[in-house]
């Protein structure tokens, strides 16, 4: 399923691509008039978002079809900077473009990125949440052993 949608998205965007590069938009120009222009502005825009989204919540499947394709990650590569162009997208939906940057690897990742959906971060995540709580119950034994203290003698009694 993934593969049958990215072969359709990506055909959209190579479209709108091509219509948009032919009609001479600048991004971060005003938007153009004629409707055509628009569509195909909104087909790129759109489009990218839409890829961004399956690939941060389905990251392994879509990047083994991804990677079959050389001009695709041209495409996405090429949509992503556009995208960021334009300035259309509000702070939530630009930081979606960063992190779909960020695993594609277009740009260097940030050293705290982690991809909640990706299986091996989920792994990672439990061990490093598992090992908290080790470190915190193994803290609070300490201290409960430390504090049971049982009845004692006084010097009088012995």
């Amino acid at each position: 399923m993934v593969e049958i949608v990215l072969e359709k998205l990506f055909k959209v965007l190579q479209d709108a691509r091509v219509k948009v590069t032919e009609s001479g938009y600048i991004p971060g120009q005003a938007f153009p008039t004629e409707q055509a222009q628009l569509d195909a502005l909104a087909n790129v825009l759109e489009n990218t978002a839409l890829f961004g989204d399956i690939l941060l919540r389905l990251p392994g499947i879509t990047h083994e079809v991804y990677r079959k394709s050389k001009e695709w990650e041209l495409l996405a590569r090429w949509s992503v900077s556009f995208c960021n162009e334009t300035k259309v997208y509000d702070d939530t939906d630009s930081k979606l473009l960063l992190l779909m940057a960020q695993e594609l690897r277009l740009v260097p990742r940030d050293p705290n990125y982690i991809n909640p959906y990706r299986k091996k971060a989920k792994k990672e995540q439990k061990n490093k949440e598992n090992s908290e709580q080790e470190s915190i119950s193994k803290k609070s034994k300490k201290k409960k052993e430390k504090k049971k203290r049982g009845p004692r003698l006084s010097h009088a009694e012995l």
